[in-house]
């Protein structure tokens, strides 16, 4: 079950950092925006991952996820207008793509 695999990459961490956080907080972080970040960013990441692994091949699964959180970083930073991409990082972007197409196709 998905919700399994979350729940056991979480907790041992949450475990983990639990002593960490109570020491020194969250820093400059409010508590809002980091509830955001744990929740989209993390568990529902993780989330929506390991349900598509059930629709899909495992091969299929970990070539994308790992290999396109790259791509999707940088297009959120354009989006957002924090980071324009350079030249390089386009071409980059274009070669994540065509690796995808390339290596998804039968």
């Amino acid at each position: 079950m998905p919700s399994d695999l979350a729940a056991l990459r979480f907790a041992v961490a949450a475990l983990l950092l639990v002593p960490l956080l109570a020491r020194g907080g969250l820093a400059r972080l409010p508590i809002g925006r980091a509830l955001l970040l744990a929740g989209l960013g993390g568990l529902g990441f993780a989330l929506l991952a390991y349900n598509g692994f059930r629709l899909a091949p495992a091969s299929h699964g970990s070539l994308l996820i790992h290999g396109m959180l790259p791509l999707f970083t940088l297009l959120a930073n354009n989006w957002s207008g924090t980071q324009r991409s350079a030249a390089c990082q386009k071409a980059g972007a274009m070669l994540m793509v065509a690796g995808a197409v390339v290596s998804l196709c039968p």
